[in-house]
């Protein structure tokens, strides 16, 4: 990276980024971060140049009532019962609805607080394993590993490797 000289310190260089690469992206529907991550830079620096531009993020929601939005997710909810958050998120966005993720998700409780604590219990649980030292267990194990394992630290270690 280069370093620039400002006043006797050393300072990064500016980034520079055009009206019509921020408008592009921006335009795509693409969050603040992810701008960011395109245009290598921090997500402040692509709400300062948005703000400078008059095109902030949340323009981009469509402005509705909360009670009109629980009614929508309602409806989406009586044809499809299964649906969580983010097939919520996509009907609405079918019906040129743009809300907050968080919106969908709090009107999806109040709506099936049941249905929502089921699915939320239905998600897939971590395993726990019991390893000698931290980084000891290698995920799809080899033959050679698990030989490895007998031959340095005993039959012990190999049980433990074996999966």
């Amino acid at each position: 990276m280069d370093i620039c000289v400002k006043e006797g310190q050393k300072v990064r260089p500016k980034i520079l980024i055009t009206e019509s690469q921020l408008k592009l992206l921006y335009d795509e529907g693409l969050t603040a971060s992810k701008i960011a991550k395109c245009l290598a830079c921090s997500t402040k620096t692509v709400y300062k140049n948005l703000y400078a531009l008059n095109l902030p993020i949340r323009a981009r929601y469509t402005q509705i009532s909360d009670d009109e939005l629980k009614l929508k997710i309602s409806e989406i909810h009586a044809k499809y019962h299964n649906a969580g958050q983010t097939m919520n998120g996509g009907y609405l966005e079918a019906m040129n609805i743009h809300v907050p993720r968080k919106k969908v998700r709090q009107f999806l409780t109040e709506v099936d607080p049941i249905g929502t604590a089921s699915r939320w219990s239905q998600s897939i649980q971590r395993r726990t394993y019991n390893v000698a030292t931290p980084n000891f267990l290698t995920h799809g194990c080899s033959l050679e590993v698990i030989e490895f394992c007998t031959e340095k630290l005993g039959d012990e270690a190999s049980k433990t490797c074996s999966l």
